[in-house]
C-alpha cells in the first residue's frame, strides 16, 4: 500500500482497499501511513481519497512528523490546504 501511494498508483491503492487486506490505516517499520508517503510525494489525489478513507493526517511517525509535517517539509504546498 505504502509504495503504491509513494508512486502515485491510485488504482492500485483503491484496489488494495477495496480487498479488504489493508487498510488506510497501516503501517511501516517507521510508523508511516500512505498519507505520510502521498504527502511527502505530493500526491493530491491519493491524499484526498485517503483522507476519505478515514487517514489520520495528525497521526504521528517515529520521528514525530505528521502527513502535514511532510507535505510542509517537501513544500507541497496544495496538499498542505488539503489536509488541513
Amino acid at each position: 500500500l505504502l509504495t503504491a501511494a509513494a508512486a502515485g498508483d491510485l488504482g492500485k491503492v483503491r484496489s488494495l482497499c477495496s480487498s479488504g487486506d489493508v487498510t488506510v490505516l497501516d503501517r511501516d517499520g517507521a510508523n508511516r501511513t500512505a498519507l505520510h508517503v502521498a504527502a511527502s510525494e505530493g500526491h493530491q489525489e491519493m491524499v484526498r481519497f485517503l483522507l476519505e478513507m478515514r487517514a489520520d493526517p495528525n497521526q504521528k511517525d517515529n520521528y514525530d512528523n505528521t502527513p502535514v509535517n511532510d507535505a510542509v517539509r517537501n513544500k507541497h504546498d496544495e496538499v498542505v490546504r488539503v489536509m488541513r
